[in-house]
């Protein structure tokens, strides 16, 4: 009986254990590779690139092997870099290659992307961003890192284009992060009409800058505003589609976000929310000088050659009451881009002057990337603004960037 009795507690022992391990089992997801594109970085004159990576797991380190591409395609292997948990490191890119190849530091064209590669349960365990900065002037960009996408399918990237003064340099920078040869094909719209140019192929891992001045004027398109496509028959996944602009001499710097267009995705309701456009009056957080006012505008497009209704809100905050109201969009024609001067509809008390802040939802039944929209509020000299992109994707949850506090920055 004892023997028995002793039999059954090892045999439940031995059961427990098991459940246990299999309880345990699926909790712990496996570690793949993953890879992480920065679609654009720079070691050319006068330019600074940093590279700041987060470890979003919160019980192990990740282990992080970069790598340099040149525009050519070519790929130079940098030292890894140990992540501690819920650690993040800032990595000088000229220091970090300057090691390895100082001839590529301080040299004109040198630029490229650079892609991490690590293992973990998930890609968004990672969190990764390259800030481009003009040494000397408050000229700035933050490229978020991209998962590399192996699922190419055809489809199209979607944006806006806006040349607010002679002097403003913009450029658009498209990076190819595949392994094959693509040849995109890019549509510049206008006020007067479109125009369309074939690219040179981008072969493998290249990065090539596109200078949009130059290109609106081949295309002889007169405004100074409207919207661009880049379409590619396949591997649409494969190219990251980056849009600059800068003006040194005045310090002005804004990214004209664009967003990828699934031209046969299911037809749905959807909705563009900017959270936060700056109005006339900046807010005192801003810190921008006293009397320092805003010409404050969001630029709507429509990218589909059929009529778009859009049902737009506003909801604006003062320092003392908020409140909301319809904003009149009514519908988009085919392609058409339409600038709204919110600083106008200030002045006609449409929105109350106190107001300082605003959150605009645009609504549209359609396709994702049917329409796309970029707040911008710059004073008349473009010396101080503030941008609003919209985005359809909204989260529980947000981890990952920095901040910075110092003698030239101060984040919002």
């Amino acid at each position: 009986m004892r023997t028995f009795l002793r039999a059954l507690a090892v045999s439940v022992a031995l059961l427990s254990s098991l459940f246990a391990q299999q309880k345990q089992s699926k909790h712990i997801v496996p570690s793949t590779a993953h890879e992480l594109i920065l679609p654009y970085v720079t070691l050319e004159p006068g330019w600074r690139t940093s590279l700041e990576v987060r470890n979003n797991l919160a019980d192990r380190k990740i282990l992080i092997a970069p790598s340099f591409r040149l525009s050519n395609g070519r790929e130079i292997e940098l030292p890894a870099v140990e992540i501690k948990s819920d650690e993040i490191k800032s990595l000088n890119l000229a220091t970090v290659v300057g090691g390895l190849n100082a001839n590529l530091v301080g040299k004109t064209g040198t630029f490229g992307s650079v892609v991490l590669r690590f293992t973990s349960p998930s890609s968004g365990n990672i969190y990764a961003a390259a800030m481009v900065d003009r040494d000397g002037a408050p000229v700035a960009y933050h490229f978020d890192a991209v998962s590399v996408n192996t699922g190419y399918a055809a489809g199209a990237y979607e944006g806006l284009w806006w040349l607010p003064s002679d002097n403003v340099t913009a450029l658009l920078i498209l990076t190819n992060s595949s392994e094959d040869l693509v040849t995109p094909e890019l549509t510049w719209f206008g006020a007067n009409g479109r125009s369309k140019e074939r690219l040179e192929p981008l072969g493998p891992h290249q990065t090539r800058r596109i200078d949009v001045r130059s290109a609106i004027t081949r295309a002889k398109i007169k405004s100074s505003f409207g919207g661009l496509q880049l379409s590619v028959t396949d591997h649409v996944g494969a190219i990251q589609l980056q849009h600059i602009m800068f003006d040194e001499i005045a310090g002005f710097s804004a990214i004209m976000r664009t967003a990828p267009h699934e031209l046969t995705g299911k037809v749905t309701s959807h909705t563009l929310r900017a959270p936060m456009v700056a109005l006339t009056t900046p807010d005192p957080a801003l810190a921008f000088p006293s009397g320092t006012t805003l010409d404050s505008r969001i630029f709507i497009r429509n990218t589909t050659d059929d009529a778009l209704p859009v049902v737009a809100q506003i909801n604006w905050r003062s320092d003392s009451a908020t409140g909301s109201a319809p904003l009149d969009i009514g519908t988009l024609q085919a392609q058409e881009t339409k600038l709204v001067d919110l600083s106008a509809l200030q002045n006609t008390s449409a929105i109350p002057k106190a107001a300082t802040w605003a959150g605009i939802h645009l609504s549209y039944h359609g396709r994702y990337g049917d329409l796309v929209a970029t707040g911008a509020a710059f004073s008349e000299n473009l010396r101080y603004g503030a941008q609003s992109p919209f985005r359809e994707s909204v989260s529980f949850m947000w981890k990952g960037g920095m901040w910075k506090v110092d003698g030239t920055h101060n984040s919002l």
